[in-house]
């Protein structure tokens, strides 16, 4: 792992002294980081403003945070849990860090590609790991989640979720990098 503020490929070498392909770019985990979060938060606040509109339609508001914590801090049972607002705080906090996790992995891999990703490839990589990441969360706490939740509003959610973050993360390889590079764009 690179230290913090340590750049991964500097003036025509890479960490250990080996030469560095002259295409090459200079990364900062900084950026990296950065880029993450912000990808991660987009993602987050797509999907809950999605529940939000959901939730609202179908049942009330705020529903599906409040009964996702209930049943995985609490361990209470999905088909009596009703909205408890520090239940929704909470899984704010844990649905966040998540995101904010999966997006700096997804930032990460796409810096080593020193170049852009395709915007659909990314989105498609982080929706099937979004969706995944549900699913799996779901039956090991506890399976009528699935069914109270519903499967294809967490679909469409995870799908908006990922093209948000994938739009966001498609401007790689970072503008500041290419700006430090010299390797700047005409304006228009």
């Amino acid at each position: 792992m690179v230290p913090a503020g340590e750049q991964i490929g500097v003036g025509g070498k890479l960490r250990g002294g080996a030469a560095a392909p002259a295409a090459a770019k200079r990364i900062i985990p900084a950026e990296i980081l950065g880029d993450g979060t912000m990808a991660g938060v987009i993602g987050a606040s797509a999907l809950a403003l999605f529940f939000l509109v959901i939730d609202t339609a179908r049942r009330e508001p705020l529903f599906t945070p409040s009964v996702m914590a209930s049943a995985l801090l609490r361990g209470e049972s999905p088909a009596t849990a009703g909205v408890d607002l520090s239940m929704v705080a909470a899984y704010s906090v844990l649905h966040g860090a998540a995101f904010v996790g999966i997006g700096v992995l997804a930032a990460w891999a796409t810096a080593l590609r020193h170049a852009s990703v395709a915007t659909f490839t990314l989105a498609i990589a982080l929706f099937a790991t979004l969706e995944l990441s549900f699913l799996v969360t779901c039956i090991a706490i506890d399976r009528s989640l699935l069914e109270i939740v519903g499967v294809a509003p967490a679909t469409v959610g995870n799908l908006l979720a990922a093209i948000g973050m994938a739009a966001y993360l498609h401007r790689w390889p970072h503008d500041a990098i290419e700006e430090r590079d010299g390797h700047v764009h005409p304006p228009g």
